[in-house]
């Protein structure tokens, strides 16, 4: 089906959030519901993966359960509306209207599996960040800016390393928004609190911060009540995590 037969898009996720998009005057030409920004190069891919979604492999003999399942709805032009439903744990789908199950492409389920909320969690520039306190157990440490450099309150730093936390702060982007996690003090193990040149603070808290992917919690942006709880990327979390003070002495 081509983008411009759809005029109704539904994404239903197994954890209970759901996507409406519906064609608009907005300039990527779609609006998400509910939401003035969303991640329309995301979205763009899931739309041109449908002319034409071909199937891996056709399945005979299961049936999908009812658990566990992204549900995809297409409201058509001239067409009836479809619905194809994709189990997560299995990899299987079915589509309304066809008695035989199926697998898709990985690149087609990981969309189905994206984010499509606006991702971004922090937009400061980086030169209206004054200081970035970063807390693990007993380690503390301040970065603050002098000029073009990065000074710490415990010494030296090295200054890439240094800038590469302020970068990574400015434009701060989650891989996805998750539920709230029932959490105690002795699960958070790395704190990130920003301060900015109008005097407001925000404070992240990681939880697992050595695993692969980090659980992060953040008071919410404005009105926006699904920012309070996101993943992210292990390269982020590095960046993060850097160890500022481990400055090479230069060799004579």
């Amino acid at each position: 089906v081509s983008r411009d037969e759809i005029t109704h898009l539904t994404l239903r996720r197994p954890d209970g959030v759901t996507y409406e998009f519906a064609p608009s005057d907005a300039e990527s030409g779609w609006s998400l519901t509910g939401h003035e920004q969303f991640e329309d190069a995301t979205f763009a891919a899931l739309l041109d993966s449908l002319g034409p979604l071909r199937v891996e492999e056709w399945v005979h003999g299961y049936g999908l359960r009812k658990t566990r399942v992204f549900e995809l709805t297409l409201d058509i032009t001239d067409q009836p509306q479809q619905t194809l439903t994709f189990q997560s744990d299995m990899r299987l789908s079915a589509l309304s209207g066809n008695d035989m199950s199926f697998t898709l492409p990985k690149t087609f389920v990981d969309l189905l599996n994206a984010e499509y909320r606006d991702r971004t969690v922090l937009s400061v520039p980086i030169e209206n960040i004054t200081s970035v306190k970063l807390a693990s157990g007993s380690s503390n440490i301040t970065l603050s800016r002098d000029g073009q450099r990065f000074v710490g309150d415990q010494g030296e730093v090295d200054q890439a390393l240094a800038a590469g936390v302020f970068d990574a702060l400015s434009g701060l982007r989650t891989e996805r928004y998750v539920n709230p996690l029932h959490m105690r003090p002795e699960d958070i193990d790395f704190t990130v609190e920003l301060t900015t040149t109008d005097g407001e603070s925000r404070i992240l808290r990681l939880v697992n911060s050595e695993k692969d992917t980090v659980t992060v919690t953040m008071d919410p942006l404005g009105d926006r009540d699904y920012a309070g709880w996101f993943t992210l990327g292990r390269d982020m979390v590095d960046r993060l995590r850097a160890p500022l003070t481990e400055v090479e002495t230069p060799t004579k």
